[in-house]
């Protein structure tokens, strides 16, 4: 790139554009912002030729973040929202180009966060538990139902990083076993 190429996409005075990324479709650049120090923030996109900036989450009170894109549905971002009930965040397809926004996955009010596999389809969940410890769920499809696959208490480490490419499996940050954590593949049949 060129050493005058650059130039600004937003102009916040008050509080600062600290979490933002790429549209995949390369046109777009996505970013979370509140609105006076409210924490509902709300996911915009900014297309660069034209620098026009819109909400793609426009509800009063309602919180927003980003769940994930994909290269091959650059049109779509999936965003958790708090729209149905405030203490739940579903997941929504957002689309850039119409910003019509659709429920994808309802939340039964324990996720604290959804990952997706490489088709964009909302295939895991992690869950804290009552007991203070975590849990991951698990999918085939988007129309089969949750299972858990594996659940520790509080006195255990879990993470949930992604599935992997075939789908068939996914990746773990677990100290199950141990005294410390490690990386695993687990199988999810």
């Amino acid at each position: 790139l060129g050493s005058t190429d650059d130039a600004p996409v937003t102009a916040d005075k008050k509080r600062g554009i600290r979490n933002y990324q790429w549209a995949e479709d390369g046109k777009s650049v996505l970013y979370l912002q509140d609105s006076d120090g409210d924490e509902n923030f709300h996911v915009f996109a900014v297309e660069l030729a034209s620098k026009n900036t819109r909400d793609l989450t426009p509800f009063n009170g309602v919180r927003a973040s980003i769940v994930d894109t994909h290269p091959r549905q650059s049109d779509t971002v999936l965003v958790a929202l708090n729209l149905r009930d405030r203490k739940a965040f579903d997941v929504h397809r957002v689309s850039l180009k119409t910003g019509a926004i659709e429920l994808d996955t309802q939340n039964p009010g324990d996720v604290t966060s959804w990952v997706t596999d490489d088709k964009l389809l909302v295939r895991g969940a992690f869950v804290s538990t009552q007991e203070g410890g975590e849990e991951v769920r698990v999918r085939e499809t988007a129309k089969l139902p949750w299972k858990s696959l594996v659940k520790v208490g509080p006195e255990e480490s879990l993470s949930f990083y992604g599935f992997t490419l075939d789908g068939k499996g996914v990746f773990l940050g677990t100290s199950i076993g141990t005294d410390t954590q490690r990386v695993v593949e687990k199988n999810v049949k």
